[in-house]
């Protein structure tokens, strides 16, 4: 791998962190977070596969559907992984950049994990409370909503965070030029985790604009996955930059991180991210005084 990617894996954190909009939202409660985490966690368990154990793919399986449990959005910027795992099922190959190593043991633990979970909620006799508290609940809360224009958040997001977003706009572009590109000279396919990544990000952007009420906190998805691609777009930069820069990333990573520090603490210095949970731990509050510790609150 080239040392300035390197360099620039370890500062694409540091450009995430430099996001207001992330660090707004991101530190709300709020199950988007979790959901999203978990989606990464993931990809990190597949990209971490060996041959021999079987493990990180019942793992990533198990993390998945808990993704999904936990937010219903992440059904639709995860669906990247099911497209991705009907690819190389199609198309199995012995490559090295496979997504899926453990195809079968993915598939079986994710269908077990479904089983258990409705064998477990129909022995407790919870199994209509958790369609009408999880799935019909999810299916009618945005019909009370007014109608949001998308527009008015995504115009502060590109404001605000202009750095970053333009990063990961030319980091975007690149990325799949540079697909097609080896597609076109080699007939070889994508990897895996390239396509999770492209058709991931056109995820987080529909999770977004197919809710009636896309509220700011819905952008955490999408923050991320530019951030990641911003980091590409940096690696760009820093290539085309004169010979006797470029080739040091010592020189390059401390300029970055150093300008990127101050940009966290001016953010963080200008944003109060304890009153962004005042309605949160208001609600909570709520729930506490009018339930007891037994209680089970849908």
């Amino acid at each position: 791998m080239n040392p300035t990617f390197k360099v620039s894996a370890v500062i694409c954190p540091i450009l995430l962190l430099s996001m207001g909009h992330f660090l707004k939202f991101g530190s709300q409660i709020r199950p988007d977070m979790i959901a999203l985490a978990l989606f990464l966690l993931t990809l990190v368990l597949l990209l971490n596969q060996s041959s021999h154990s079987r493990l990180p793919a019942s793992l990533a399986a198990i993390a998945l559907m808990a993704a999904v449990l936990v937010s219903a959005k992440a059904a639709v910027y995860g669906a990247s992984l099911g497209l991705v795992f009907i690819y190389e099922i199609l198309t199995r190959k012995k490559e090295n950049d496979m997504l899926f190593k453990h195809p079968r043991c993915f598939f079986l633990t994710s269908l077990g994990g479904v089983f258990i979970l409705v064998f477990f909620l129909s022995m407790a006799g919870q199994l209509d409370a958790f369609w009408q508290g999880k799935v019909q609940t999810t299916l009618d809360h945005q019909k009370h909503y007014p109608k949001i224009d998308p527009a008015s958040f995504i115009k502060i997001f590109l404001e605000q965070d202009f750095l970053v977003v333009r990063l990961s706009i030319l980091g975007i572009f690149l990325y799949v030029y540079q697909n097609i590109k080896e597609f076109m000279a080699s007939r070889k396919m994508p990897s895996g985790i390239s396509l999770v990544l492209v058709f991931g990000y056109i995820g987080t952007w529909l999770s977004f604009f197919l809710q009636k009420a896309p509220y700011p906190y819905s952008l955490l998805p999408a923050i991320v996955f530019s951030a990641i691609f911003a980091t590409y777009g940096l690696c760009f930069v820093i290539q085309v930059l004169p010979p006797n820069f470029s080739r040091h990333p010592r020189v390059v990573a401390p300029a970055v991180i150093i300008f990127s520090a101050i940009a966290v603490l001016d953010i963080y210095r200008k944003s109060d991210i304890d009153r962004y949970n005042d309605r949160q731990l208001e609600i909570l509050s709520s729930i506490g005084q009018l339930t007891d510790v037994d209680d089970t609150v849908y």
